[in-house]
């Protein structure tokens, strides 16, 4: 008869090829996943009957208390207490949680120094509509600015009661008015004296808006609309302001 390293938890020996590290102190295997680690205190091994044979990897790696494989007793085998330790994530739970019909965010305030004119970049997981509503606030003013991602094109843009549309409606082309996503035979003028508290009313339209804004003061703070009502929000990713010109000192040396 000869040895092998029993596991005490689960009866069964322990595959030698497994063994990451074994020392005085204990011995630490290799678990199936990447990271997994079963450490055996050596301090907790005694001994009783068993057949089997172990066979270690390396000449020099000694066993608990200092026992080489050649000083084992053939009568004897180890057997051991173990503690896992896992690395990694200890568990990941999933929940919804359902939009807000309307949020909104104001940036802090963003120093651009002096400057001929800004352009707003916005990267997001789908594309740009009129639900979303970008404005620049600069002192006490609010100004919309259309993303230079977005197209001249607005789609969806909420209608208010004698308020007019964010941006400059191009009458050379063709808009359309809608009542809940429904199209609705409506002028513009009609719908600016209506109170429009039947349902939703949106716009789609072309602009001629320009993408820049030119600023006032040296710094701006951005402000940020969402409008989900289909509970189907588009998540920004990151918002870039741009600028261009300003006033730069030149030295002509002799």
């Amino acid at each position: 008869m000869a040895n092998i390293i029993i596991d005490s938890a689960t009866g069964k020996p322990i595959n030698s090829s497994q063994i990451a590290s074994l020392k005085n102190d204990g011995i630490l295997i290799e678990g199936a996943e990447i990271g997994n680690f079963t450490y055996v205190p050596g301090k907790q091994m005694t001994y009783t009957p068993a057949y089997g044979k172990v066979s270690l990897r390396g000449p020099d790696k000694q066993l608990p208390y200092g026992h080489r494989p050649g000083d084992l007793d053939n009568n004897k085998q180890e057997l051991l207490e173990r503690t896992v330790y896992n690395f990694g994530i200890d568990s990941i739970t999933a929940r919804y949680t359902a939009p807000k019909p309307v949020s909104g965010f104001i940036s802090q305030p963003i120093d651009i120094g002096p400057c001929s004119y800004v352009t707003l970049s916005v990267k997001t997981v789908a594309k740009l509509s009129g639900r979303m509503e970008f404005s620049i606030i600069d002192g006490s003013s609010e100004v919309p600015i259309l993303p230079e991602e977005m197209s001249k094109k607005i789609v969806h843009e909420k209608l208010f009661p004698n308020m007019p549309t964010r941006f400059s409606i191009d009458t050379s082309v063709n808009y359309v008015i809608y009542k809940d996503n429904t199209p609705v035979q409506l002028t513009y003028d009609e719908v600016q004296t209506m109170p429009l508290d039947d349902g939703e009313y949106t716009i789609t339209y072309t602009t001629k808006a320009d993408y820049k804004y030119f600023p006032t003061s040296t710094s701006i703070r951005v402000k940020v609309i969402v409008r989900c009502p289909d509970k189907k929000p588009t998540p920004i990713k990151a918002m870039t302001i741009k600028r261009f010109g300003g006033e730069m000192p030149w030295r002509i040396s002799d």
